[in-house]
Parts: C-alpha cells; sequence; structure tokens
C-alpha cells in the first residue's frame, strides 16, 4: 500500500436547495473528502461547508496485488494517479 495524501471531509449542498449561510446543521447533507469538495465549491457546482459531526482525518492510498509488483503499465498508472493526488490543492 502506498499512501497518497492525508486529508478531512467537508459537507456540500446545492445552495439553490438549501438557501443559508453559515455551517451546516441540518439532515441534508453529503460528507466527502474536502478536495472534492473545494473542487466542486470551485467551479460553482455546489457549495462546501464544515460538517456539523467530528470526523477524523484520513490517509487516501492505493493498493494492488503482489502479483503486479512486476506490472510495468500498473506502475506507469499508479504513477499517474500519484502526481494528480499529490498535485491537488
Amino acid at each position: 500500500m502506498r499512501p497518497l495524501r492525508e486529508m478531512g471531509f467537508r459537507c456540500v449542498y446545492d445552495p439553490r436547495q438549501l438557501p443559508f449561510a453559515g455551517d451546516v446543521t441540518l439532515a441534508q447533507y453529503v460528507a466527502v473528502p474536502e478536495v472534492l469538495a473545494d473542487r466542486w465549491a470551485a467551479a460553482g457546482l455546489l457549495a462546501s461547508s464544515a460538517l456539523p459531526i467530528a470526523m477524523d482525518r484520513f490517509t487516501m492510498s492505493m493498493a494492488w496485488h503482489a502479483r503486479r509488483d512486476d506490472d510495468a503499465a500498473l506502475h506507469w498508472l499508479m504513477g499517474v494517479i500519484e502526481d494528480e493526488a499529490r498535485a491537488a490543492p
């Protein structure tokens, strides 16, 4: 297993359906990794807020079967994924 990055969760919602300011306290929310929430909010697709509950941060990792350790194509793909994960804000 290869760790890629640590992240937490954010709450996302459609501000047209839940028009309010501040932290989300309603039951109508979706918890997603913060990198996705930030991208969607920056694109104007969804609003982002802190979760109404405490959640631990987590480490996103890649895992593969040992039989694939010598697979050049898999290592190329894992390198692409790793570069993208580390380049994300």
